[in-house]
């Protein structure tokens, strides 16, 4: 008899660009990380707490949690005690999409993190999570989808925008593209600080100053995500190991459930154990 996990992930068959996760009674920590995607979490029980940009606060049930992709934050539990939730990664593609394709909307504002008590918005969430969880109609997957995206990115949120930080920060994006492009190769923080133009030592302290986090912190996250996505595509931990440039399956293992909260192997049988959610075709429907 398979052993409940406290994390599980799911993604709907028909909706790319979407995965979902579910906690129950969680305690890993997860330091210092960002994501890709969008990420929307809706804390069910219990209480944790959330950092970031220099600040921490409690979280706990009802807190309905946006992150962008970018934004550098961690989350603990104090105590022992866990904490649970329902969540949703959102591929920036699929955002632009569901705002342009189905809100009419020209382009995605940018958003800060931010926690949310508006009732509303959490039934709109949980209207989503649902409709995409029991597999209903496409349309009405959709229309949940695009009643979300369209509050989220509704032009009340707009006063919520923090204005970017502008000192440099076209050099630490040409070495955020550097990294990117060479993620799976030894950088020594020389190559970093030409890419840039400055010295290493000043680039480190400015990457880590706009980003929250050093540039070998950076690199560890961009391949543990761009392993997520070869995992899910069905790649052996083995081979995602290798073409990463982790050091060994060993290293892969450690980072990843570091930053992911399971392990590689647990991540891609999750996908692979439990067929991708369908959607049931209504009576009489040609």
């Amino acid at each position: 008899m398979r052993i409940p996990q406290p994390i599980t992930v799911w993604r709907p068959a028909a909706f790319e660009g979407l995965v979902f996760y579910r906690g129950v009674n969680v305690t890993h920590p997860y330091p210092r990380h960002w994501h890709d995607e969008w990420h929307m979490c809706l804390y069910t029980a219990g209480s944790g707490r959330l950092g970031y940009r220099g600040n921490s606060g409690r979280i706990g049930r009802s807190d309905f949690v946006l992150t962008p992709p970018g934004e550098v934050h961690e989350n603990w539990v104090e105590d022992g005690r866990g904490v649970s939730f329902c969540s949703v990664y959102l591929d920036v593609n699929a955002v632009r999409d569901a705002l342009c394709r189905l809100c009419e909307v020209e382009r995605v504002p940018d958003l800060p993190l931010f926690n949310s008590q508006h009732a509303p918005l959490k039934r709109k969430f949980l209207r989503l999570y649902r409709s995409m969880q029991t597999g209903t109609t496409q349309l009405q997957c959709e229309e949940a989808l695009a009643d979300l995206v369209a509050a989220v990115w509704s032009r009340e949120r707009a006063s919520l925008v923090e204005p970017a930080t502008r000192n440099s920060a076209n050099e630490v994006r040409a070495v955020q593209q550097y990294i990117g492009e060479r993620c799976a190769e030894p950088i020594s923080l020389a190559e970093l600080g030409r890419a840039a133009g400055m010295s290493p030592y000043h680039l480190h302290h400015l990457f880590c100053r706009q980003t929250g986090m050093p540039p070998h912190a950076y690199q560890n996250q961009v391949r543990v995500n761009r392993a997520k996505t070869l995992l899910r595509s069905g790649t052996s931990c083995c081979d995602v190991a290798i073409s990463m440039g982790f050091a060994d399956q060993s290293h892969f293992h450690r980072h990843f459930r570091k930053l992911v909260g399971v392990s590689p192997g647990r991540y891609a049988s999750d996908f692979t154990s439990t067929p991708a959610r369908t959607f049931k075709t209504p009576a009489g429907a040609p």
